[in-house]
């Protein structure tokens, strides 16, 4: 049985928890802290903890590690010896303590537990709103490509709009944009924004590259969009003519050429040198005969 001397130096060393933060994002840290007792800066250690949202360390840091509305923090802190005996000590220079031995202070801890909910955010997932163009100079009936920026190495599809006032090129809403007249256009890129099926396949993207493998989509959402509205220039030139200079087309030659003349074929020469040749000894043979003749009468 305990006197009622002792029973009146008993002090309370039940902890009182507070938090720097209530929310956090993914990744990010808060500190518990831990009130003094008797005057004194407890020193010891939190007892670690870990659930699928938060984690705690010894040193009283708690990680965020998946969004959660209210992920749940109870610590518990361990008191060192050191500190328990600065507390009796501190305890013992109060007014009216005094003298008061060691032994007939006591300890005792209420059965109570502190719970804090923090905020946990879902990962804002960055995107790049950039549409571009593949070409910026077109000619009447070409087509040019529309393309959203690559989203962590994934290209998204996105619905565009037609820019039907436009006077210079046809868009549709693929991003398909054909030289129509020639002039300077200005092409009105912001599309209504993304389905939820690109979003999706943009934030598995984002896990994969940041190897964030305890999250899945539903704890990530797209980030911000812009409000401005934003275009892309191109330039429609008339298309080249089939004459001319136009490499791709047919060409026709300005150059005139004489007539040449017929070359006999190779029987043809063969039975033409036989007939000379027999005309030429026909000839022979007549004067020959005509001068003998002479002769002869002579």
């Amino acid at each position: 049985m305990k006197s009622e001397e002792t029973e009146k130096h008993q002090i309370d060393i039940t902890p009182s928890f507070s938090i720097d933060k209530e929310k956090l994002e993914v990744g990010k840290s808060g500190k518990v802290s831990i009130a003094p007792i008797e005057g004194v800066a407890l020193k010891g250690k939190y007892k670690p903890s870990k659930n699928d949202f938060i984690e705690l360390k010894e040193d009283g840091t708690y990680t965020a590690l998946k969004p959660n509305k209210q992920a749940v923090l109870t610590p518990f802190f361990e008191i060192s010896e050191e500190s328990l005996r600065s507390i009796k000590e501190a305890y013992k220079k109060k007014l009216g303590n005094e003298g008061i031995p060691d032994e007939d202070i006591t300890f005792y801890q209420r059965e109570m537990l502190q719970v804090f909910h923090i905020e946990i955010e879902k990962v804002v997932v960055p995107i790049n709103w950039t549409v571009g163009i593949d070409k910026t100079t077109i000619k009447v009936g070409e087509t040019a490509q529309l393309s959203l920026a690559s989203q962590y190495g994934y290209a998204p599809k996105v619905d565009y709009p037609l820019n039907e006032e436009n006077k210079f090129v046809k868009v549709t809403k693929e991003g398909v944009v054909t030289g129509v007249k020639v002039g300077k256009a200005s092409i009105n890129t912001t599309f209504n924004g993304l389905s939820k099926e690109e979003e999706n396949k943009i934030k598995e993207a984002f896990i994969k590259e940041k190897k964030l493998t305890n999250l899945t989509i539903e704890d990530l959402e797209i980030g911000p969009r812009p409000t401005n509205i934003t275009s892309v220039g191109v330039e429609v030139v008339a298309a080249s003519t089939g004459g001319g200079n136009n490499s791709g087309g047919n060409t026709t030659s300005k150059k005139t050429y004489a007539p040449v003349k017929k070359l006999p074929k190779t029987g043809e020469r063969q039975t033409f040198i036989t007939i000379i040749s027999g005309f030429i000894l026909v000839v022979a043979s007549s004067f020959y005969l005509n001068k003998r003749n002479k002769q002869e009468l002579d």
